[in-house]
């Protein structure tokens, strides 16, 4: 991965497969309301940044 914030494809895939993994860790324990309101909270605030990423690896 580089340190300028640009991702090759392949890195791209990488960095989100790492999110992906993040956010399911997040979201199967959240036994209660709060904790999945918790979950839901961080995956929808990471959502632009991913959403950047994408577009940047489809260029």
């Amino acid at each position: 991965m580089t340190t300028d914030n640009t991702y090759t494809p392949g890195e791209w895939r990488l960095d989100l497969e790492t999110w992906k993994r993040a956010l399911i860790a997040g979201i199967e324990p959240a036994q209660t309301a709060a904790g999945l309101l918790v979950a839901v909270t961080l995956a929808e605030q990471l959502r632009p940044w991913l959403e950047a990423d994408m577009r940047r690896a489809a260029e």
